[in-house]
């Protein structure tokens, strides 16, 4: 588990680096570095201050869009209209898909099935990363069931038991089979 999360850092911190290599410093690229590596690790907090501190020097939109999802991820007051204005701001931005997908899942969390599928309909499988994948396909077919759409549903649910196994694997086909026969 740890191989793949240190080659996901790596991975990551390779393609933001190749966009960053002429606007950053050396010792901004390893202060970014540190920052991703925070990121992962899931210290949203201090990894923020890397990136407000990298933002303010970087021709880049990806230290403001890290420090949006860390806002994001950590339900920070007002996370929503800073969400909007960095997308509107940043169209281009790789890392939209994140942003939106970390917004989803707050959604889902709260209970709001209806805008949680409102956001995934909208948001690509291919534009997540690997590891987000079958948690993504599980959680937009939940919301589409929860939103009266029962066949977007089960062919989510069916799409997830054709995946790898996983923690999401049995509770698709459960609910796969809830629709078919409940």
């Amino acid at each position: 588990m740890n191989k793949m999360i240190y080659r996901r850092i790596i991975l990551v911190a390779a393609v933001l680096l190749m966009g960053c290599a002429t606007v950053l410093t050396a010792q901004e690229k390893r202060h970014f570095r540190e920052a991703l590596k925070l990121y992962d690790y899931g210290m949203y907090s201090r990894s923020r201050l890397f990136f407000d501190d990298l933002d303010d020097r970087a021709k880049s939109s990806d230290p403001a869009a890290f420090a949006v999802l860390c806002d994001v991820k950590q339900r920070v007051p007002g996370y929503k209209r800073d969400m909007e204005r960095f997308i509107a701001q940043n169209p281009q931005s790789h890392l939209i898909p994140q942003i939106r997908y970390a917004y989803a899942l707050n959604l889902f969390d709260s209970e709001d099935y209806a805008g949680a599928w409102a956001v995934m309909k909208e948001l690509e499988e291919k534009h997540l990363n690997r590891s987000q994948r079958v948690e993504f396909v599980f959680r937009k077919a939940y919301c589409a069931m929860e939103a009266g759409e029962m066949e977007a549903a089960l062919e989510g649910f069916e799409k997830v038991d054709k995946m790898p196994v996983s923690d999401y694997s049995a509770p698709a086909r459960y609910t796969a089979g809830y629709i078919n026969y409940g």
